[in-house]
């Protein structure tokens, strides 16, 4: 795409969770919808947040910090990462099947 665009929605048994866009390429949308049963339009609470891009100055900190005090990163702690994100992958891939 010409422009960066970022969605997440997250569907539950009482309702549904969306975001829109991140705060890096404009203004962030959260909507939260509750799930009206047997049927019907779900109430929505929607709220939009403006601000500059927090996660870049939180990871340059973190950068500093870390080579200041010579505490390194943990390749370890990056394999479980990647372990659970693919075993959770090919739980999801299982459940479409």
């Amino acid at each position: 795409m010409w422009r960066n665009h970022f969605t997440c929605d997250i569907l539950a048994e009482n309702g549904s969770a969306h975001i829109e866009s991140l705060c890096k390429w404009g203004p962030t949308t959260f909507s939260h919808r509750t799930r009206v049963l047997p049927s019907g339009k779900p109430p929505e609470d929607t709220e939009t947040l403006v601000q500059a891009d927090p996660t870049w100055q939180l990871e340059y900190d973190d950068f500093l910090q870390r080579c200041s005090s010579g505490v390194g990163t943990n390749i370890d702690n990056d394999q479980l990462i990647e372990k659970h994100l693919t075993s959770m992958a090919a739980q999801a891939m299982e459940l479409t099947l």
